[in-house]
């Protein structure tokens, strides 16, 4: 059975695994919209409400800590946010 998940619902998953400081609240929303929108192109993707995965998958990264970001050389963001940007891993 699949059921809708809101973004409210993905934010409070954090919560509920234990995770919820894994990544920004920005952060968190944007990646709920990233995986909307790979769903709708793909006929194939369907995403599951998976937090270990999800923060597996993803990184989120401080525009301020360079160190951090010469990690991923010169592959691009996935998700720019206001002070940060995700990578998907």
């Amino acid at each position: 059975m699949k059921i809708t998940v809101t973004k409210e619902m993905f934010v409070n998953a954090f919560k509920e695994a234990n995770r919820e400081t894994q990544f920004s609240e920005e952060a968190k929303m944007e990646i709920y919209d990233y995986l909307l929108f790979i769903e709708s192109e793909s006929a194939e993707f369907e995403p599951e409400l998976n937090i270990p995965d999800i923060c597996c998958s993803f990184s989120e990264v401080s525009l301020d800590n360079e160190n951090e970001l010469k990690k991923y050389g010169v592959q691009e963001p996935v998700i720019v946010c206001g002070r940060s940007v995700v990578f998907f891993n």
